[in-house]
């Protein structure tokens, strides 16, 4: 791609004659730095903003301009981190005031990235460069990188679009490094610890696009990230060769300003591929499956050795199948505008599946599933693909074993007459939005802004369709944001299940002790049922008791396969008959109750130890109520 060509397309301001308030000298720099008030962000923004903006519009000496935005970067570094603070954690559609801070962000790393933009121009106009002016060249480059990469970074943090033109940006600064052999060469400023070239910095880009980060909470997003600073050295970026016809490979063109994304390529070596770019992540992919098949063999650390988190498995394994080549759900989507109804949470899911949109006082079945996809199995309780027999496979039936309520008998008396008494609770929100196109695994919404609905990555969703009144809804989670022109939006959603039952559920300790109860829901699957619970204190290996219409179970968590700051979705297996009847026979166990003398000397601080070795005996065989 021609140079010249090249550098028009980085854009900068027009720069005039003129003078800034301050000096631009070393003494005069570090005055004005340390005049900034800190403690007032807003005035502290203000004054960088401002000086950093006039010096983009003046004519400025190169050593001047570098001296000024060395001595800025760190403000600029602390101002961008408490505008990303305070625009994070909010759901969409994000407040005016955050998406003030927002672009303001955008606005403060875009002019830091104008700054050497101007020092990359003026380098590129001299005819030759020796020495250390090509590691400045070098430097300049990598620095523009950083900065638009923050912004791409900024942008899947807060789920918003990139704005116009940035990645025709990134990707004319690259190919000037390419143009000039710089690809190779380190930056000690502008990378992590020093360790990555201008290479590495833009395969990070491209890996961090095709990770498909709108899916991700920030924390992973950010994670993701600072590992690919270790994972874009395994990548080869090289020219298109030809290859055999119809290959699909992770393609980015030099002269346009699209994102990176799976292309089918023709084969045809040419000029028309002159610009093209083929990323091999084969090695990157066995890296990944390499770090699966180890935390999943064996019990690792959530952290490695230098401290840093570890990607959860379900992540890994959404990243191997992002950077392995293209889905097929695109391929099988349906258009179509739809109005559906959108409730978020388990309390309002639990309502909707029960009432449907119609405000009723009694619980009602749910009705019969919406165009269920024929790999997934009408809903009922199975354990382990095979239908548990209430007989013999060691779940407690009220219906079939002939005894008291479990509830009566385990639960605290408060706790118990909440439990058995209708779910006729307030009938939560539920918000209208509309469809752009569908399939049986997910779809996307777009909510006006004009809605009240506020929704966040990971959220879970009860969609209706249909007929919303019998009952029909859909249960999801949202699997991506994007807000769009116009403060629309855009939700990706992943469908769980066409159906669900909501159970209650709480979780218990070996004596069949019942803490606090939480509104829980049955969904079907392929690879059976599965329990979606809250957060906490919900986890894998706890034993659960759960009310399931007439039925009364005691289960066991299993693997929690939904990787969600906001809910578990576990595989669970029934409580053997023995331990069933080691829960029975503890509360057919008389209780002791502690006297008055002995609550005194509790009080007083005397063991529960030396309280029982002083009554003789009395309390062998008992359980207690303290």
């Amino acid at each position: 791609m021609d140079q010249a060509k090249l550098t028009e397309t980085i854009r900068i301001p027009e720069q005039k004659r003129g003078t800034l308030p301050l000096d631009l000298n070393p003494k005069a720099l570090q005055a004005w730095r340390e005049g900034l008030p800190l403690a007032n962000l807003q005035e502290t923004t203000r004054q960088v903003f401002t000086l950093l903006k006039d010096a983009n519009r003046l004519q400025i000496s190169e050593k001047a301009r570098l001296l000024l935005l060395g001595a800025l970067r760190p403000q600029i570094d602390y101002i961008s981190g408490a505008l990303t603070k305070g625009a994070q954690g909010h759901a969409h559609p994000l407040p005016e005031k955050i998406t003030r801070l927002v672009q303001l962000n955008h606005e403060l790393l875009s002019e830091a990235a104008i700054g050497y933009k101007i020092i990359t121009r003026g380098l590129l106009s001299k005819r030759f460069l020796f020495g250390n002016r090509e590691r400045q060249l070098a430097d300049a480059l990598q620095a523009v990188l950083h900065f638009l990469g923050r912004i791409v970074l900024e942008s899947y943090r807060t789920y918003v679009p990139f704005p116009e033109g940035l990645w025709g940006e990134i990707h004319a600064i690259y190919a000037l490094g390419e143009e000039r052999g710089l690809v190779q060469m380190k930056s000690e400023r502008f990378s992590e610890d020093g360790r990555m070239t201008l290479g590495d910095s833009y395969k990070r880009l491209m890996l961090l696009a095709l990770a498909s980060p709108y899916h991700f909470e920030r924390g992973t997003i950010d994670l993701l990230h600072r590992r690919l600073s270790e994972w874009s050295s395994a990548c080869d970026l090289k020219p298109f060769d030809g290859g055999d016809n119809d290959d699909t490979h992770i393609v980015v063109r030099l002269d346009s300003s699209a994102p990176p994304s799976f292309q089918v390529t023709e084969g045809d070596e040419g000029e028309e591929h002159a610009e093209v770019r083929v990323l091999d992540g084969n090695m990157l992919i066995a890296i990944i499956e390499n770090e699966i098949e180890r935390q999943e063999g064996e019990e690792t650390p959530k952290k490695r050795d230098d401290g840093m988190p570890r990607l959860p498995t379900p992540v890994l394994r959404m990243l191997r199948e992002s950077w392995s080549g293209p889905t097929t759900r695109g391929q099988m989507r349906y258009q179509g505008d739809v109005q559906v109804q959108v409730a978020i949470g388990l309390n309002a899911a639990c309502y909707f599946l029960a009432h449907g949109h119609g405000a009723s006082d009694e619980l009602v079945e749910p009705g019969p599933s919406v165009e269920a996809p024929a790999d997934v199995e009408e809903l009922s309780l199975e354990v382990n693909e095979r239908p548990v027999d209430l007989q013999e496979g060691g779940l407690v039936s009220t219906t079939e074993q002939k005894r008291d309520k479990v509830a009566d008998m385990l639960l605290p008396q408060e706790a118990a007459a909440a439990w058995t008494e209708n779910r006729s609770q307030e009938k939560p929100r539920s918000f209208g939005c509309r469809t752009i196109d569908f399939s049986a695994s997910g779809c996307q919404l777009i909510c006006a802004k004009e809605s009240e609905l506020t929704i966040s990555v990971g959220d879970l969703l009860c969609i209706g369709f249909d007929d919303t009144s019998t009952g029909r809804w859909k249960i999801g989670t949202a699997r991506w944001i994007r807000q769009r022109s116009g403060q629309e939006t855009q939700v990706g959603v992943r469908i769980l299940a066409n159906e669900g039952r909501g159970v209650k559920a709480g979780v218990c300790d070996e004596t069949g002790y019942v803490g606090d109860v939480s509104d829980c829901i049955l969904l079907p699957g392929k690879e059976g049922v599965t329990l979606l619970t809250p957060r906490m204190p919900f986890a894998t290996e706890k034993m659960v008791f759960m009310q399931h219409g007439e039925e009364e179970h005691f289960i066991r968590l299993g693997v929690n396969t939904e990787n969600s700051s906001r809910f578990g979705r576990f595989e669970f297996s029934p409580c053997s008959q023995k331990e069933v009847d080691k829960i029975q026979a503890e509360h057919n166990r008389p209780v002791a109750h502690l006297s008055k003398e002995q609550l005194a000397a509790m009080e007083r601080g005397e063991s529960v130890e030396k309280i029982l070795s002083d009554s003789s005996g009395a309390w062998e065989g008992m359980r207690h109520d303290w």
